[in-house]
């Protein structure tokens, strides 16, 4: 998609493990920020754990899509995110992107093995098994396992068969909802100032709204 358009000089991946740790995203996001050179910077993050919260630039002005996580990304708009929310409170998402970048991470039968065998090294059999279940017991708060992906999204061959095998596992349901490129395409090829996209001007700082705007700019008192 960003070779759609040529305004963009150069992109920038973090590493998606600064999620377990929302401060240390944060810290990581300010500094790329600080090092940056460019006019206008498209920041592809949500709350995240709060993690924008605090952002600011004094050399560029930063433009975002205003969301809860990046699943609101892949679904298109907030409206098809908040209804899949309703109905699934309890589920789980899983997307090409998270599977490749963090497989690791994500819970299935790989982690757990791969947990299990690092107890293990550390605690007798018994102990290790009751630490393990102790870990994974927020689990029993969810229900389902969705899967999404959209046509412009780089996808990967297995993606759908982890999430499949990992519902399996788990004993989630697995439900697949198409996603939709609509939103990261009006934030990325458009100048478009919508509800849906937040433009924070240069010297202001990106805040938790608290509201259904999710984020605002306010001006940076230094």
């Amino acid at each position: 998609m960003l070779g759609e358009s040529d305004h963009f000089s150069h992109h920038l991946y973090l590493p998606i493990s600064l999620h377990n740790n929302p401060d240390n995203l944060r810290n990581s996001i300010q500094k790329a920020i600080n090092k940056n050179r460019s006019d206008i910077i498209y920041l592809g993050y949500g709350l995240c754990g709060n993690a924008l919260d605090g952002i600011h630039s004094g050399k560029a002005s930063l433009r975002l899509i205003p969301a809860h996580d990046c699943i609101t990304f892949f679904l298109g708009s907030r409206e098809n995110y908040q209804s899949a929310h309703q109905k699934y409170p309890d589920a789980y998402w899983y997307s090409p992107s998270l599977i490749r970048h963090n497989e690791e991470n994500l819970p299935g039968e790989k982690q757990d093995y791969t947990r299990k065998m690092a107890l293990l090294a550390q605690y007798d059999k018994a102990s290790a098994e009751k630490v393990f279940e102790a870990e994974i017991s927020w689990r029993k708060n969810y229900h389902y396992a969705i899967y999404t992906e959209w046509k412009d999204l780089d996808t990967c061959k297995n993606c759908r068969q982890f999430a499949q095998k990992a519902a399996e596992w788990l004993h989630w349901d697995f439900i697949e909802i198409k996603g939709n490129s609509e939103l990261l395409r009006k934030w990325l090829l458009t100048e478009d100032d919508t509800p849906e996209l937040l433009t924070v001007p240069l010297e202001h700082i990106i805040l938790n709204s608290n509201d259904e705007s999710i984020l605002r700019a306010a001006p940076h008192s230094k």
